[in-house]
């Protein structure tokens, strides 16, 4: 049985916290290292139905990213409401909420990248 949240350990509250800024590096390596493989391995021009490859799974990775961090935000939203009385434990919610919504700030800039363009060296 999984112990309520106020007795869960450093561990997982830094991990539940963190769990937005952690969504977005995952994606923002994803983003770069597609692009970093795409102009060494030769597909970066590769397209599927008229758009690049890369692209596309830009486009897919965001998506996916940006609904982890709208579950996040709505798990920790909705946790400060019911957490009454203990407020080490709503604040701890809310600033999970916060840190999700900024990572999905990072997440739309960081998806704004793979629209453009993919322009490899000489």
């Amino acid at each position: 049985m999984k112990a309520p949240l106020h007795q869960r350990s450093f561990v997982g509250w830094s991990l539940y916290v963190s769990g937005g800024l952690l969504i977005w590096v995952a994606h923002f390596l994803l983003g770069y290292v597609l692009a970093a493989l795409a102009c060494s391995q030769g597909f970066a021009h590769r397209q599927i139905a008229g758009i690049s490859v890369v692209t596309w799974i830009t486009a897919l990775a965001s998506l996916v990213a940006a609904v982890g961090c709208c579950l996040l935000m709505y798990r920790a939203l909705s946790a400060v409401r019911r957490s009454a009385g203990h407020e080490t434990t709503r604040f701890l919610h809310f600033i999970a909420g916060a840190v999700a919504a900024l990572a999905l700030s990072g997440i739309a800039a960081t998806a704004l990248s793979g629209a453009l363009p993919l322009q490899c060296g000489p």
